[in-house]
């Protein structure tokens, strides 16, 4: 048997984070099942400020602001924080240069991961009705969620807020 303080683990509690992205870039997102680091989708090269190391960039920010919906989506991922924290290192970010999260004192946490399996991470997916102009891609985003079998809902709400109180902006969720 293991002595006691072995047994002992504190977990970090960083609680629920965000990822925001655009509805287009949700249904592949789906489709894999992973959410992948910039870097490993070839979006970006491998940024000088995380050393060069692969990392999905994540949010503290419940809601969001007209400039953000527009730049980072209109599509909220909740994630437990938690539970990644027990597998991946999470760094704070804060963005310093002249960019809008600067403006709005938004706090980034970075997941040192190259992917992550949604179907065990994420908590939840909610849609701004906005969103759904695209009646084509909001149809395969069902499909998709509905094929995959996956444990969270998505909901379709007016807008973001804390998510214990959004349920009351839910307008409809892919069942």
């Amino acid at each position: 048997m293991k002595p006691w303080h072995e047994l002992l683990i504190e977990a970090k509690q960083v609680g629920t984070i965000f990822h925001y992205t655009k509805l287009k870039t949700a249904i592949p997102i789906l489709s894999s099942g992973n959410l992948k680091s910039s870097q490993e989708s070839g979006v970006v090269n491998k940024s000088v400020d995380s050393g060069g190391k692969s990392h999905i960039s994540f949010s503290r920010n419940i809601g969001t602001t007209g400039d953000i919906i527009r730049d980072f989506g209109t599509v909220r991922m909740s994630f437990d924080g938690n539970k990644i924290s027990n597998k991946y290192k999470i760094a704070p970010h804060l963005d310093s240069d002249n960019y809008i999260t600067r403006d709005i004192g938004e706090m980034e946490e970075r997941v040192m991961a190259k992917k992550l399996d949604i179907d065990k991470y994420c908590t939840r997916i909610d849609i701004l009705n906005d969103a759904l102009f695209d009646y084509g891609l909001a149809m395969e985003l069902a499909e998709i969620w509905r094929k995959k079998k996956y444990k969270f809902k998505i909901n379709i709400v007016s807008k973001f807020t804390n998510a214990k109180l959004q349920d009351k902006f839910i307008q409809n969720t892919f069942s």
